[in-house]
């Protein structure tokens, strides 16, 4: 077995970090030095201290300032606490063999030795530390000159009592100091974790900022509500937005990136921004999701995507041109009462395919009626037994609020799904209400 040092630093440590146990050591060595120096006044045993013992004292302690020096300047050099453990092991045999007390009462001097030993290098250093210990303590106990049986009579004392009690310090503090190095880098890691999260919710917000669509413009014929609710705090993968474009024509985009974490939510200013650039060339929803596709398809590449519904609305004549691409189809809610219509047209999300050429439809929008406009989160949403919310209740709510305002039916159809889920979100949730009014009702 060899002394190494410990598989897993902090990795956070400064040299205080890196010091701390040896400055720990230097005190604990000084006490040793001071007890070492009284222990033969306080001894019950009549002994008279050596010139050698004495002198060897003074060189210990000019030692323990040696090291204490090298703390304070900041000195390392390699396998320094090795070599030090060398030295206190030197140091504990040759007092030892110098001090006037039987070997038997200073053997405990090298239980200080191996405590720093499971201090520095764990389970396995400690032992080590014990059984050279051990060793030196048997060797000068049988060239100590005694006679055969005070010999024989020390040794038995020291294998009954002393080097079994030696080996057991050694794992005893072997273990607690392997527990704290744990229990340490598990707060280390627990630090970081908490640091990358404040990161992470600091980066979130600026990104939120950029996400928000801004005023929603007031335009006489139309009555606008919505309501955004993240997953997580200030992280979403939804967007909304609603642009007005010429001849009093607006634009309404949905879109959700697939998603939830910071990867999804980069890329919504992304769309945001492109959407805002492309929406006045044309008023052909068509165009402008064909143009978005290859606008941000790279960008989205390898495995994500966005799926985005965006319609253009006039409200002259009350016709909805739309165009889907792999987003939850809008309902469009007749303020007659009649069958919820599903606006829908085929192709992918934004990003699975470089050159597809969007389709658009059309449907009309007379006075009263109600486009809604939301995410999966909706759907997706589940109670205590795993049921999802499903589209019939969703339906079916539209249709008994179908003579409500816009805003307040956004916060009804969300207060209602989060109602019905009771807990944690699983998915974002977003709903963007508009309602054709007559000109100034609205």
């Amino acid at each position: 077995m060899r002394l190494r040092q410990p598989a897993r630093q902090p990795n956070r440590g400064s040299f205080r970090d890196l010091a701390e146990s040896e400055i720990v050591v230097a005190l604990f060595r000084t006490l040793v030095i001071i007890l070492v120096a009284l222990l033969p006044r306080i001894s019950q045993t009549r002994v008279v201290v050596t010139d050698a013992a004495f002198y060897f004292l003074i060189g210990a302690s000019v030692y323990n300032l040696l090291t204490a020096l090298l703390y304070w300047r900041r000195i390392r050099f390699p396998y320094q606490r090795h070599v030090m453990l060398l030295i206190d092991l030197a140091l504990v045999t040759i007092y030892l063999n110098l001090g006037g007390l039987p070997r038997n009462q200073l053997f405990p001097l090298y239980f200080l030795v191996t405590i720093v030993a499971a201090m520095w290098f764990k389970v396995g250093g400690a032992v080590l530390v014990a059984t050279v210990a051990s060793f030196l303590h048997v060797y000068l106990v049988s060239t100590s000159g005694l006679q055969t049986e005070a010999v024989l009579d020390a040794l038995r004392q020291s294998l009954s009592a002393g080097i079994p009690f030696l080996y057991l310090i050694a794992l005893l503090s072997g273990y607690l100091s392997e527990a704290q190095e744990h229990e340490r880098s598990n707060l280390v890691e627990a630090r970081e974790l908490i640091d990358q999260y404040e990161n992470e919710m600091r980066f979130s917000r600026q990104i939120h900022r950029l996400l928000l669509a801004g005023p929603v413009p007031e335009t006489e014929g139309l009555d606008v509500g919505w309501r955004v609710q993240p997953a997580r705090v200030n992280a979403g993968g939804d967007y909304f937005d609603v642009l007005k474009l010429a001849d009093g024509r607006l634009g309404l985009c949905i879109a959700d990136v697939a998603g939830k974490s910071l990867d999804a939510q980069i890329r919504l200013p992304l769309l945001k921004y492109a959407l805002r650039a492309v929406a006045p060339e044309s008023g052909s929803p068509g165009y402008v999701v064909t143009k978005l596709n290859g606008l941000v398809y790279q960008d989205l590449q390898p495995d994500m995507y966005i799926g985005l519904c965006y319609a253009i609305l006039d409200l002259r004549n009350g016709r909805l041109d739309y165009c889907n691409a792999g987003h939850v189809p809008p309902l469009l809610s007749p303020a007659n009462g009649s069958e919820l219509r599903e606006l829908t047209t085929l192709g992918p999300a934004l990003g699975v395919m470089p050159d597809w050429d969007y389709p658009e439809a059309q449907a009309e929008m007379g006075e009263g009626d109600t486009l809604v406009m939301y995410t999966d989160g909706v759907l997706d949403a589940r109670d205590q037994e795993s049921e999802p919310y499903g589209e019939a209740r969703f339906r079916s709510l539209l249709h008994d609020n179908r003579s409500a305002e816009a805003r307040p039916l956004a916060n009804t159809l969300v207060d209602t799904v989060n109602e019905f889920e009771r807990g944690g979100k699983h998915d974002d949730l977003t709903v963007l209400v508009a309602k054709r009014v007559a000109a100034g009702g609205a």
